[in-house]
């Protein structure tokens, strides 16, 4: 394994699935006929799956048992009990470290395979990372605030990764850091509107705050408008029985 508890590639998300029949169900009245599960907590989080919703055990209704590696800028606070990294410049740091051991670890046994000699070490996690580091898997990046879009394009022009975004929202604010060309996932958590009734409440509104509310549901249109492919996910809803296709048509409607 990787010497770091947050870089877990080699977890298989299908492998960890519980059937969930009304979650399941739930999706299906929405039209859904499949499901891109993604791992939940890491940096590297390990192997997406793409699984049926029809009846029975997921772990039975596997379509792709992998399909990407989905990464995020995910750090700790700072304290006693908080791990590496806690933050930002340390997370960008494990992850560009963590993707040249795997280009190390692929040449290494590459070579090993050619001309012989003592075995190398086997690491799960950097063998895991191959496909990834080879072009020949995309990585799935889960984008958590505006500027993290183009962090995350940094790292993949470096690495020459293929790239998948699942965005945090903001990407309409920062349209000149996405290449053409790359698909964002678009999210349909759209702000609350600010309380103005109150002549208190409404004097310590931002209008950053005020423009986002605004602005936000007409995200897709911008993507779409830049010639990026888009999907929406009812990820981060909470309830995406009644508010998925209402948030889909306002985004429409945008």
């Amino acid at each position: 394994r990787a010497w770091n508890a947050r870089v877990t590639p080699e977890r298989l998300a299908h492998r960890a699935l519980t059937a969930d029949d009304r979650g399941a169900e739930a999706l299906r009245k929405l039209g859904f006929a499949v499901a891109h599960v993604v791992p939940a907590r890491g940096v590297f989080r390990g192997q997406s799956a793409l699984v049926s919703l029809g009846r029975g055990s997921f772990n039975r209704n596997v379509v792709r048992d992998t399909v990407a590696q989905p990464l995020a800028f995910e750090h700790g606070g700072f304290g006693a009990v908080s791990t590496y990294p806690v933050s930002l410049m340390g997370v960008t740091a494990l992850l560009r470290q963590t993707l040249l051991d795997a280009q190390w670890y692929g040449d290494v046994h590459a070579r090993h395979r050619q001309v012989g000699g003592e075995r190398p070490e086997v690491n799960d996690a950097l063998a895991a990372l191959g496909p990834v580091v080879r072009g020949e898997q995309p990585v799935f990046f889960d984008l958590d605030a505006e500027l993290d879009l183009a962090r995350a394009v940094r790292v993949a022009d470096e690495f020459k990764l293929k790239l998948i975004l699942r965005g945090s929202g903001y990407e309409y604010r920062v349209l000149r850091d996405l290449p053409r060309g790359v698909p964002v996932v678009v999210t349909l958590v759209f702000p609350e509107p600010p309380e103005v009734e109150n002549a208190d409440h409404g004097g310590d509104i931002s209008l950053d705050r005020l423009e986002h509310w605004e602005l936000a549901p007409g995200n897709a249109a911008r993507l779409a408008a830049a010639q990026t492919p888009i999907a929406f996910t009812s990820s981060g809803l909470r309830r995406p029985e009644t508010e998925f296709w209402t948030r889909v048509r306002l985004a429409v409607h945008r």
